[in-house]
């Protein structure tokens, strides 16, 4: 009976997927940022930023306000992304 054909491609080494380039972005070396740092974040005078991994960082204002925001490149120019706020609720 002939092998199946994922089976051959998987021995061959060609999982039909294309690789990562060698320049892609290295995964953060950090385990992440915990929830409970980031609810804790106090304002400053000056708005401030804690790295959370991939572009994904959370902004704070010195309103006290906390906004998600997502850097990224598109054709080498560096764009930013607002996902949210944290709402903390009780």
């Amino acid at each position: 009976m002939p092998p199946n054909s994922l089976e051959t491609r998987a021995n061959a080494g060609d999982s039909g997927f294309e690789h990562a380039p060698n320049n892609a972005a290295k995964p953060c070396p950090k385990r992440g940022t915990s929830d409970a740092a980031l609810r804790a974040a106090k304002p400053a005078a000056k708005p401030y930023k804690i790295a959370v991994g991939g572009g994904l960082y959370l902004e704070v204002m010195p309103t006290g306000s906390k906004l998600w925001r997502w850097k990224y490149r598109i054709g080498g120019k560096e764009n930013r992304y607002a996902v949210g706020h944290i709402l903390i609720c009780c």
